[in-house]
């Protein structure tokens, strides 16, 4: 973490947010990480959405729709996490 504190993060979520506040300067991903970031837009509203899919989670497709609207999102960026974090 920044300040030289010595702490860590584990997991997709806190490492996530490390790095979207710039508290992080080594982050090490195992190759294999079968993890895709898709940047989703809402059709109605033009709202971005980002969601980060495992493969199972990919097969589902309400991932890709609007509950709140009954719209379809469409994909925008699909990139595997390994590519975004390195």
């Amino acid at each position: 973490m920044r300040e030289d504190t010595g702490k860590c993060v584990f997991g997709m979520n806190d490492t996530l947010k490390a790095l979207e506040m710039g508290a992080t300067e080594i982050v090490i991903v195992w190759e294999d990480l079968d993890i895709t970031r898709y940047v989703l837009k809402k059709n109605i509203t033009g709202e971005v959405v980002i969601k980060y899919l495992s493969k199972k989670q990919e097969a589902d497709m309400s991932n890709f729709h609007n509950l709140a609207s009954s719209a379809d999102m469409y994909v925008q960026e699909k990139m595997l996490l390994v590519g975004v974090v390195c």
